[in-house]
């Protein structure tokens, strides 16, 4: 038996969602990681270019999925927490650029002073490549929370397709 296009239309929904959560997992993931560890491998040569494209992935995905959640069912709870999401992602990475990192990284990692000792130099007050790992750990739990919400909501809605 063929599958009417409802149900693949749910499944492609589904599937965007499910993507979205493993994007977002991931990328709430790499900031507790990279909250954890010590300052020399903040400086890793890409490590900025990685977390632009974890990002990007998580936000599109997010994006799409509000695109769509939207035009199902208007503001709720779930559109209230892709917009937190992608708002935070976004501002932690804005957080994390205005601590000077990317311009200042080639000097830690030639230095030859104890690279936490010159790291500490440079900053007075909350450092903000932590609170940008906060907020980038806080946003993608939002974002895995609005795509939880969007996939049960689709199930939902799609019960009646699928009893047919």
């Amino acid at each position: 038996m063929a599958s009417s296009p409802q149900t693949h239309l749910k499944s492609d929904r589904e599937r965007i969602d499910k993507i979205g959560v493993f994007a977002s997992t991931l990328c709430a993931v790499h900031c507790a990681a990279m909250a954890l560890v010590t300052v020399p491998v903040m400086f890793i040569p890409g490590m900025g270019l990685v977390e632009w494209i974890f990002t990007l992935i998580a936000v599109a995905f997010g994006l799409t999925a509000l695109v769509h959640g939207l035009r199902r069912e208007g503001v709720t709870t779930m559109t209230i927490l892709f917009v937190l999401g992608i708002s935070g992602l976004l501002g932690s990475r804005a957080l994390e650029m205005s601590a000077g990192h990317d311009e200042h990284a080639a000097h830690h990692v030639d230095s030859s002073v104890h690279l936490h000792d010159k790291h500490e130099e440079h900053h007075t007050g909350p450092d903000a490549h932590e609170l940008g790992a906060a907020l980038g750990i806080l946003a993608g739990v939002l974002l895995v929370g609005g795509h939880a919400l969007n996939i049960r909501s689709i199930r939902r809605r799609c019960e009646p397709c699928s009893a047919s």
